[in-house]
């Protein structure tokens, strides 16, 4: 767990812990689309990274 106080830096998480963030953040709200995730990430911003983080760590190397 974080410490208290604690700022939640998600480039220091390991891709498996990541990975598991992410799922239970998608189960525990429902969601069903980008534009839902957004929606709920910006109700609760420190719960799951953003969807820039995502892209620039995940996304397609062109």
């Amino acid at each position: 767990m974080e410490a208290k106080g604690q700022p939640m830096i998600w480039k220091e998480k390991s891709d498996l812990k990541l990975v598991l963030v992410l799922n239970d953040f998608i189960e525990k709200t429902g969601i069903t689309s980008v534009r839902l995730y957004q929606k709920c990430l910006k109700d609760r911003p420190k719960e799951a990274p953003s969807l820039w983080f995502i892209t620039q760590k995940y996304g397609s190397k062109r």
